[in-house]
Order: C-alpha cells, then structure tokens, then sequence
C-alpha cells in the first residue's frame, strides 16, 4: 500500500468504527496494509482518504473491507466454563418442543462455537436439542458460508475435538470432518452488525458474546451489551469471555459470582 497521509487514516478509522465497532487506531496501520493490499491494489485506491470514500459510498467494498479486518479466531469448546454451565441454565427455564429455548451465538465466526453448543446439548441429554432454538450471528458473510457447511480441518478438529466426540457427531470429509446430520440441521444462521438493532432475532435465554467485545472501545461495548439487555428474556444470561470485565456492565445486568463470566437479566 502507498504511504498515507495521517488525516486520512484518521477518517477511515472513524468510519469503520462508526460502521461495525471496530476500534483501530492509526498505529494498527501494518495490520491494514497486510489485510487490504489485494483490495487496495485491485481498486487502484492512492491513500486513505480514497479507501474512506469507497467505504461510504460502496455497500460491496464496505463489506469486503470489514470482513478483511474482523478478527475470526475461534476454536471449539474454547473456554468450556461457559458450555458446562449451559445445560443447567437451560434446565432451569424448563423449555419444550412447543415453546423452545432460544440461544445467541454472537460473533461466532465459522461456527465452532455454535457446534459446540450443540454437542454439549446432544451430550447432556436433559434439555432436548427440538427445545432449544440456536442462532448463530456474525458480521462476516463468509465466516458464516463456513459455519453452515460445517467443515473442518484435522488441523480445526484438534483445537478441541476429542476423539468421541468426533466419532460420535462428525462423518469424514476431504482433509477433515464434517458435522454430521441430524447436527448440521439444528442452528440457524443470521448475518448481522451487534451495532444494529437485534430485533430481528428470537428473544434469547441465554447470549453467548465472548470475546467479541474486546474489539470495541468501552462506549461501543455498553452499547451492545444494553440491546442484549433489551432483549433477553427474564431472568435470561449473557456470558462473556473469562477475560472480560462484567464489572463494567454492572448497572444493565447483575453480575452472577460463580462461574464464567456470566450477566443474569433483572426482569
């Protein structure tokens, strides 16, 4: 990419903070230039300033741009606190077939800890998967092309896969696994910005947001979290990653002390 102006990079930084939350400052530079050459390249765009136009003006370049820099590292079973507290959660609210349980899976780029969700239900046993709803949200058209094809790497299958349970919900693929059915048939999938209004999705019983708000500035993260807040069930959880300050949130959601990172609805 060309040198650019720092009045330049400064507008796009806005820009994209404004459109999805994402929190770059001017020092991340090198990670633009290594996520956007190609783009940049392709468009024949000078400096930041130009990319800043063709940010605002195009849906398509718009997407592109914050797809390239969305952060997709995920891993199945990643932190297994909050999977192990699901099932008791879940039990509690006394879901069924006719009047399900709705889970969020937000920022869950290709779906790891969607299917995750799924077999820690399947495997539990008590809360059957016909009464639970799952949904699985991310920004990235093409984080979520992946999650409902439901392939995966040995490489992917390794961070957390063990062999049982590998035997037991995925067939073999080319390279890998996939998740098998009647699984693969279980969540749905929904393209969304956490910046928008989240009306469009079942009202949850409990929210899986974990690691995503570390991306956002704090102003931006009480934003999402107060329209998770709206829109969780009574009495319905938000977990957070363990590495996640729920202190901060504390006047929206109360605090539960044990566990994960856990948020109760007051209502």
């Amino acid at each position: 990419m060309p040198a650019l102006s720092p009045a330049g990079i400064e507008r796009f930084c806005r820009e994209l903070e404004a459109s999805c939350g994402l929190a770059y400052t001017p020092e991340k530079a090198y990670l633009f230039e290594a996520r956007l050459a190609d783009f940049v390249a392709s468009r024949g765009l000078r400096d930041y300033d130009d990319l800043a136009r063709l940010f605002l003006e195009s849906a398509d370049a718009r997407r592109t741009i914050t797809e390239a820099l969305v952060t997709s590292e995920t891993y199945f079973f990643r932190d297994d606190g909050a999977f192990r507290a699901l099932p008791d959660l879940l039990a509690a609210r006394h879901p069924s077939a006719g009047d399900p349980a709705v889970v969020w899976s937000l920022g869950c780029a290709t779906g790891q800890e969607v299917w995750s969700i799924v077999f820690t239900l399947a495997t539990d046993g008590r809360v059957p998967l016909e009464a639970v709803r799952i949904v699985g949200v991310d920004l990235s058209a093409r984080a979520l092309a992946r999650a409902r094809e439901a392939q995966y790497s040995d490489f992917e299958l390794q961070r957390g896969i063990d062999p049982l349970t590998r035997a037991r919900y995925f067939e073999p693929a080319p390279g890998g696994g996939r998740v098998a059915r009647p699984w693969r048939d279980q969540p749905s999938w929904v393209q969304a910005n956490l910046l928008d209004e989240l009306h469009g999705l079942p009202r949850p019983d409990v929210v899986f947001c974990r690691n995503v708000l570390i991306y956002f500035d704090d102003a931006v993260k009480r934003r999402v979290v107060g329209r998770i807040a709206d829109r969780l069930a009574p009495g319905g959880v938000l977990m957070l990653g363990n590495a996640e300050n729920k202190l901060l949130f504390a006047d929206l959601l109360d605090p539960m002390p044990d566990g994960p990172a856990m948020l109760r609805a007051r209502r």
